[in-house]
């Protein structure tokens, strides 16, 4: 058990050599993983890295606010579902692509105002 006996020790995000070197070692690996990963598993954790983003933002709100609302949640279920439903009416090239991300920027917000209004 390591002691702590200072602030800036405590905000350290690495405290041993060790473990530094294999966050290094994971990332490295997550970088090259969409080149030399089968498809399946690049669908996968593209899922769950999707997915973390949604529970961060609702750990952020919930857990250190204490505010239990779930619209960001609701934001991003709908630009997904406008993302999902573009992409399967063209296609998944890349140009198009980029063309559903901002149509689900734009839609996302629209999409979302009715559902905050009183």
């Amino acid at each position: 058990m390591d002691l702590i006996e200072s602030y800036n020790e405590e905000l350290r995000l690495v405290r041993k050599f060790w473990t530094g070197f294999w966050i290094v070692l994971l990332l490295i690996a997550l970088i090259f993983l969409p080149w030399y990963g089968k498809e399946h598993w690049v669908y996968i954790l593209t899922l769950i890295f999707i997915f973390s983003i949604g529970v961060q933002g609702q750990n952020l709100l919930i857990g250190y606010t204490g505010q239990i609302s779930f619209g960001q949640a609701g934001f991003l279920a709908l630009g997904a579902f406008t993302f999902g439903h573009l992409v399967r009416l063209g296609g998944a090239c890349c140009n198009f692509s980029t063309l559903c991300r901002s149509c689900s920027r734009t839609f996302r917000p629209a999409g979302g105002f009715p559902l905050s209004s009183p």
